[in-house]
């Protein structure tokens, strides 16, 4: 009967973790990977003249500096696999530094989203309270309200 509901199983051990690769392997992989590597790709986004961030609603919205471009979509994917990819060395400080500053900006806009969403979820919590007292309030009312009148009809 055990063997039926898989309790006779023996835990199966999982083999162990393997070490994170050194400082050289990883520096030795970004240098040799392809131009169009998938990596490489987030910093296509400013060579393309369009930022992507979110907004107060935690949204991803778009901005373009070129007005022919409109939305994530506005290329082909042609045009945007042909473009130049950077390799990490090849980015200026000045790149580098409005993708510290963007990230930050996301960074702080989801810490204080995260934070109205904790104090939402506390207020939706006391109010879901409050319903349910009012709820057995009701109910008790409503009792109360059954005896009286079956009191009133025996009189």
């Amino acid at each position: 009967m055990n063997a039926m509901l898989g309790r006779g199983k023996k835990k199966v051990t999982l083999p162990t973790r393997p070490e994170p690769p050194t400082m050289a392997e990883i520096l030795e992989d970004v240098n040799n990977a392809p131009e169009d590597d998938v990596a490489f790709t987030y910093f296509r986004r400013r060579d393309q003249g369009r930022n992507i961030s979110f907004n107060i609603q935690g949204l991803a919205t778009t901005t373009s500096t070129d007005p022919e471009k409109h939305g994530i979509m506005s290329n082909s994917f042609e045009e945007q696999s042909s473009r130049q990819v950077k390799k990490p060395s090849q980015i200026s400080e000045l790149d580098l530094q409005d993708d510290v500053d963007g990230c930050y900006e996301q960074a702080r806009t989801y810490l204080e989203l995260n934070t109205r969403l904790e104090k939402s979820k506390t207020e939706l919590k006391q109010k879901c309270e409050d319903l349910e007292v009012m709820g057995s309030e009701l109910t008790n009312s409503i009792q109360e309200l059954k005896k009286q009148t079956e009191h009133s009809e025996t009189l």
